[in-house]
């Protein structure tokens, strides 16, 4: 072979390397072919779903049915437009959701889904008209009504009975006329607060009994005229839900920097619902800081806080007459008070 057709071959194979080197950087930095033969730029989509046996949707066209190893779906080389979301699963509401995907980026979203009939199970019974829980479920604090008292109760739900109180000291501390809320609640120690003043309360479950004593008896009322007894306060990581009772409104704040932003918030802080009706209580979905718990009108719901798209979802968890409800630690369920019965409601089939 000639030296020159040698030379020719080499240089035709050099230019073949850079042309294809050329090719697969493009494909790899998210280039395409688009219909007119131009180049264009894509993106891609991340949905997680919540658990196994869920179908995955994308604009209509099914992708994916998780499992118990892989509960997510990845796609790229989307072209940049909205995406219609839905992950489906029989006995759950759907989850939807429109996305848009932008070049060069990934677009990331995470499902939840809620039965549509949950499984509860009956607890105990009274006339109760309040309630509150420790942080991991194993008490609840009660609020009892008679003859035109109140009194707040502890109840141990695991072991189905209620725990005593000390003495006759004990049980004039926990009685009271109007409000009570509770402050802190950190191990055996539950500091709360009512008309008469602010109680600390200590639980000995060996015992089985509860002590109280007042730390300020004098009402708090009188010392702070701005003091809400309805405002709720609710903190995950580096996040605070806000419940403004006069306002109905349920506000989201991160507390971090701005550059640091979850991507299903938008801005620092974000008016996340506004209700007609009073709002009783908020709280963090367990395992997730995307979703908040709610209860209003006649029953508890679930709403995320992304808002991209359409808006948030909102779906129902339990219908009934003004619930109440509380959460069970990391479990997915939820104690729920409804007309003096209080239930164990589960929000996994």
């Amino acid at each position: 072979m000639a030296l020159q057709h040698r030379r020719f071959l080499f240089s035709l194979s050099v230019l073949a390397f850079i042309a294809i080197a050329f090719v697969t950087l493009l494909y790899a930095q998210g280039y395409r072919i688009s219909e007119n033969l131009g180049l264009k730029k894509t993106g891609g989509l991340y949905i997680a779903a919540p658990g196994q046996n869920m179908q995955i949707y994308v604009n209509s066209r099914f992708r994916k049915e998780t499992s118990f190893l892989q509960r997510s779906l990845f796609t790229q080389s989307l072209a940049p437009a909205t995406y219609s979301v839905l992950v489906a699963k029989d006995g759950y509401w759907p989850w939807q959701k429109q996305l848009p995907v932008l070049e060069e980026y990934v677009t990331e979203a995470k499902a939840f889904l809620v039965p549509q009939q949950p499984r509860g199970i009956v607890l105990t019974a009274g006339t109760f008209t309040e309630l509150f829980s420790s942080r991991d479920g194993s008490v609840l604090l009660l609020v009892e009504e008679r003859n035109g008292k109140k009194r707040a109760v502890f109840y141990r739900p695991e072991q189905d009975r209620f725990i005593n109180r000390r003495d006759a000291a004990t049980e004039q501390v926990l009685t009271y006329n109007d409000f009570l809320t509770v402050l802190s609640w950190e191990g055996n120690a539950v500091t709360l607060r009512h008309e008469k003043g602010t109680v600390i309360a200590t639980i000995y479950p060996d015992e089985n009994f509860v002590d109280a004593a007042f730390i300020n008896p004098v009402s708090p009322t009188a010392q702070d005229p701005d003091y809400n007894p309805l405002e709720h306060l609710a903190f995950h990581d580096q996040q605070r839900l806000l419940l403004d009772p006069g306002q109905n409104v349920v506000s989201v704040t991160w507390l971090a920097g701005t550059s640091t932003l979850p991507y299903y918030l938008l801005a620092r802080t974000e008016e996340i619902f506004h209700s007609r009706f009073p709002i009783r209580q908020i709280e963090y979905f367990p395992k997730r800081n995307d979703v908040m718990l709610i209860a209003v009108s006649n029953g508890v719901f679930a709403m995320e806080l992304d808002g991209r798209g359409t808006g948030r979802l909102l779906q129902p968890v339990y219908k009934g007459n003004k619930p109440l409800f509380a959460r069970i630690g990391n479990a997915e369920a939820l104690y729920v008070l409804d007309s003096d019965t209080l239930m164990r409601v589960e929000l996994v089939l």
